[in-house]
């Protein structure tokens, strides 16, 4: 879920090419990419060229899905919750129509499955809730001797990171015994004296009868 504080301080960069203005409010940066590259741009040509944008100069077919795209680069967030406390503000509707769901407790998104009556608040959690009544798990870890396979990518990853954390532990424990290994072999133990039989026999002047 795409998510960001309302407010954000700093100064605002436009790096569309050959451009590098800069401004002290991000609506002054989105006002000034909308009218000086965006209207400007020929009928039909609605091209990025924010310098590093991985869109690599591919056109959209539409000026206002450039629009929306250039939220990305400027990072505003026009659609805002509007639920009393909650700051959280979205590039897209329809990722503050997914936020306003965590508020109002709607899930509209039955799982398909027959027999299973799981609701989801949006479809892209229905559809790793259904990967779990498949057999199929396409997802494998690819961690040596570990054969531990998934529905869907996110418990992988979480899954990975559980070998990480024992990786982890184990190298601690490792460098732990070579810690105590080592400050054995560097302890000096106290010499014990070898006495010679004469230094013994005055060390003892009561000899037991022989």
């Amino acid at each position: 879920e795409e998510e960001g504080e309302l407010e954000e301080l700093g100064t605002h960069c436009c790096r569309w090419m050959n451009c590098g203005t800069v401004y002290e409010q991000k609506d002054e940066l989105v006002r000034h990419i909308e009218k000086t590259h965006v209207d400007q741009r020929k009928a039909e040509d609605f091209t990025c060229f924010w310098m590093g944008c991985p869109r690599s100069l591919k056109p959209f077919n539409a000026r206002y899905k450039l629009l929306i795209h250039m939220r990305v680069h400027s990072g505003e967030k026009p659609n805002k919750c509007t639920f009393e406390g909650c700051k959280k503000a979205f590039s897209r509707l329809e990722n503050l129509k997914i936020h306003l769901r965590s508020h109002t407790g709607e899930k509209p998104y039955l799982c398909q499955h027959p027999g299973c009556h799981k609701a989801f608040s949006n479809s892209s959690d229905r559809a790793k809730h259904q990967r779990t009544h498949l057999e199929t798990k396409p997802y494998t870890c690819q961690v040596p001797g570990c054969a531990k396979r998934y529905t869907d990518p996110s418990s992988l990853r979480k899954h990975v990171k559980s070998h990480s954390s024992k990786e982890q532990q184990l190298r601690k424990k490792m460098r732990s015994a070579t810690r105590d290994a080592l400050t054995d072999c560097l302890t000096i133990s106290p010499l014990q004296t070898s006495l010679s039989p004469l230094a013994r026999a005055e060390n003892n002047p009561n000899p037991s009868p022989g």
